[in-house]
Formats: C-alpha cells, sequence, structure tokens
C-alpha cells in the first residue's frame, strides 16, 4: 500500500473514532436530559399516587442510569460508576414499589434516586455560567 492510501485510511479511521466519540457523548448527553426531563413529574407523580406515570418514568431512569454507567466505565471514572449503578438501582427500587402500589416505599425510593442525582452532580459536574453542566477536572 503506498503512502497516500496509508494516509487516507488513517485519516479516515482518525475520523471515525472522532465520530464515535461524538456519539457516545451525545447518548451520555440524551441520558442525563432523559432523567432530569422526569424527575419533576416523577415527583409529581409520587406525590398524587399516580403509579403508572411512577413506572413508566422510572423505567426510562433506569435505562438512563445504565448507559451513564457505561459512559463512566469507558472512561475508567469509577466514583461515577459506582454511582449511576447506584442511582439505577433506586429508578428499580422506584419502579417496584410502584408495581406494588406502596405510595411510601415509592416517596422513599424516589428520594434515593434524587439523592444518588445530587451526589453525582456533587462529586463529578460543575454547573457553567449558562446553566449547562460540565465535568469537573
Amino acid at each position: 500500500m503506498n503512502l497516500r492510501k496509508s494516509s487516507i485510511l488513517l485519516v479516515i479511521a482518525s475520523l471515525a473514532m472522532v465520530g464515535g466519540l461524538f456519539a457516545d457523548h451525545h447518548h451520555f448527553v440524551n441520558a442525563m436530559k432523559g432523567v432530569g426531563g422526569v424527575m419533576g413529574p416523577t415527583g409529581k407523580a409520587v406525590a398524587a399516587g399516580d403509579m403508572d406515570t411512577v413506572k413508566k418514568n422510572a423505567n426510562q431512569m433506569a435505562r438512563n442510569f445504565a448507559l451513564m454507567a457505561a459512559w463512566f466505565e469507558g472512561r475508567g471514572t469509577t466514583a461515577a460508576v459506582k454511582l449511576a449503578d447506584a442511582a439505577m438501582q433506586d429508578a428499580v427500587a422506584l419502579r417496584k414499589a410502584a408495581n406494588a402500589g406502596d405510595a411510601a416505599a415509592a416517596k422513599e425510593a424516589f428520594g434515593a434516586v434524587r439523592g444518588s442525582c445530587k451526589a453525582c452532580h456533587s462529586a463529578h459536574r460543575v454547573k457553567n455560567d449558562d446553566g449547562s453542566y460540565g465535568f469537573k477536572q
């Protein structure tokens, strides 16, 4: 293979790798937004005893927390993986409480989900001046 062909293949491989990183980060951001988008409605549903909404939202949260854990794992951020895994387990507990129609357990589990979010953000995230979040160094 000549130098020109090798260089072109190297550029294509590099672009594919960078594109994969951007896509991966995009999935992480969407997972964060997915959780953030259902937190308020889930809290209201828990308070109102609307367990169907709680179940649906808890499922979405659990899927998104799993994506976040995988994203952090790919970056070797063990502490963040543990927090995302804990949040996923809290979301599963929320879904189980909703399935059982146990409003008290749902309230407790939702508090645990909120606590997991806060713990991870406190340890790993920083709020930018524009309201978006970045990562602590």
